[in-house]
């Protein structure tokens, strides 16, 4: 992992059931952009970054969604 993965993994409090998607989704919207520097491995980086955070973000919104239809059924019965 590189000191850049570990700088922008880090998040502080998660809050609510769609904070990790929250956090993951700020993480994404930090290296937005980068696909343009003049740097290839800056580039690189952005491209894998970006990758990785999408299926992240599908897991994390299912994990999410899965947790307030449970909670749904939960509380309503």
């Amino acid at each position: 992992m590189h000191i850049v993965d570990k700088v922008i993994d880090s998040s502080g409090v998660l809050v609510g059931e769609y904070g990790s998607v929250e956090a993951q989704e700020a993480r994404k919207a930090l290296v937005t952009g980068w696909d343009t520097y003049d740097r290839e491995a800056v580039r690189a980086f952005a491209a894998r970054f970006i990758k990785s955070a999408d299926n992240q973000l599908a897991m994390e919104r299912r994990r999410a969604d899965r947790l307030v239809a449970l909670r749904k059924i939960e509380y309503e019965d």
